[in-house]
């Protein structure tokens, strides 16, 4: 996360801070390389979230983007710390097994571009210099 912009550390701090809660509920709190990521995936499907963090927001459960995101950020973090030997010899990244690519998004939100009524109204409003654009 170096030379990121700080809302990017922040998605990364909120992503690994969904890891560290997984853990903390466990009864007995696992090592690094212990943590089952099935179950871990399962509890992100789990937990209600407020969407943009403030802690009035009504909470909601988290959407498939942002699983997939929780996911890949701690699939990321397991690399770094095998890479940089914080994990216990010959233990792999767990998360590496995991098909974060074959997730399904079923709940995205829809993208709205333009009727065909929004679209002219949109272009006809253009100047000669925006139109090209």
């Amino acid at each position: 996360v170096l030379n990121s912009a700080v809302a990017t550390v922040r998605r990364y701090r909120a992503a690994t801070g969904h890891l560290e809660a997984f853990a903390r509920r466990q009864p007995t709190p696992p090592q690094a390389h212990e943590v089952r990521p099935d179950a871990f995936a399962a509890h992100l499907r789990a937990v209600e979230v407020a969407p943009n963090g403030h802690p009035n927001t009504r909470k909601r459960r988290l959407q498939d983007k942002g699983v997939r995101f929780v996911l890949e950020t701690v699939r990321a973090m397991y690399s770094f710390a095998g890479k940089r030997r914080h994990l216990p010899p010959y233990a792999g990244n767990p998360f590496a097994e995991l098909p974060i690519d074959k997730l399904k998004v079923e709940d995205a939100k829809p993208i709205f571009v333009f009727t065909a009524d929004t679209e002219l109204a949109f272009l006809a409003a253009a100047d000669d210099w925006a139109f090209p654009i």
